[in-house]
């Protein structure tokens, strides 16, 4: 059996992460990592839980199945996690 819980889906970004400020620098210029990007959209609570979800093939980006936790996301990534939950990566 799976060690990963999906999440409920959130309205509010998580307080770390750094798009919740507009002026903040893009992830061009800062890459966010996948499994900070799971903890900021709240796919994720903790980075124990995004690395598991990781590991076990729940999550794609662009269409692929992405298994690297430190894959650097771009603006524009399409990320899903278990089939339910679509995330864009914002500029």
């Amino acid at each position: 059996p799976s060690r990963w819980k999906p999440q409920t889906p959130v309205t509010e970004l998580h307080s770390s992460c750094r798009w919740k400020d507009p002026t903040v620098t893009t992830p061009a210029s800062r890459p966010l990592t996948l499994d900070q990007f799971l903890k900021c959209v709240g796919a994720a609570n903790s980075g124990g839980q995004a690395k598991v979800a990781i590991q076990e093939g729940y999550v794609t980006v662009n269409g692929q199945l992405e298994t690297r936790r430190g894959r650097k996301l771009s603006a524009g990534d399409v990320v899903v996690v278990d089939q339910r939950q679509r995330f864009i990566v914002p500029s």
